[in-house]
């Protein structure tokens, strides 16, 4: 009688993230895979709490200047200070609060990671740098590839068919 095992494994996802895909031995990052929808739904609350509450509570953190008080002249430069002060505290809560939830999900790759001549060690520390260089969509994409692994056929489209992999991917139109 056939016997299967559901259990969880690991696998490489090279992110699309700068060169990255040139590299002759590319950054990758382990994505848990086979996760149970319990431990999906665990990692689905997480995420929400950080957008929910401690990105609300970021934006709520800084406190908006009273323009009414400011001479004309001053006012639009205290409101572009006080948006990009807001920014910078809104994306540092969604960097820690993102990569505490997936740390257990997603493992850094075992080769070292320089970002313009800066060690990566912790996803934290990737998602940070990325923020500086790239869009929001690179920061995130960490979170998108675990959850499209962990989707129903998700799995067979991120390891078979990478963005990084252009129009030709890795799998033959007849294998799919």
């Amino acid at each position: 009688m056939p016997s299967l095992k559901l259990e969880m494994r690991w696998e490489k996802y090279p992110p699309v993230v700068g060169d990255n895909d040139k590299l002759p031995v590319p950054f990758y990052f382990e994505l848990a895979c086979g996760l149970t929808r319990a431990q999906m739904r665990q990692l689905d609350l997480a995420v929400e709490k950080v957008f929910s509450v401690d990105v609300k509570a970021a934006f709520a953190s800084v406190s908006e200047p009273d323009l009414e008080k400011l001479p004309k002249e001053e006012r639009r430069a205290a409101f572009a200070a006080w948006q990009e002060t807001t920014a910078v505290a809104v994306l540092e809560a969604e960097i820690v609060g993102v990569s505490a939830a997936l740390e257990p999900w997603v493992k850094m790759g075992a080769e070292p990671l320089n970002i313009d001549g800066q060690p990566i060690r912790t996803l934290e520390q990737y998602m940070r740098a990325v923020s500086q260089v790239a869009d929001q969509a690179a920061m995130e994409e960490p979170l998108r590839a675990l959850r499209a692994a962990n989707s129903l056929g998700g799995a067979q489209v991120v390891f078979s068919k990478r963005p990084s992999g252009g129009s030709t991917g890795t799998r033959s139109p007849g294998n799919g």
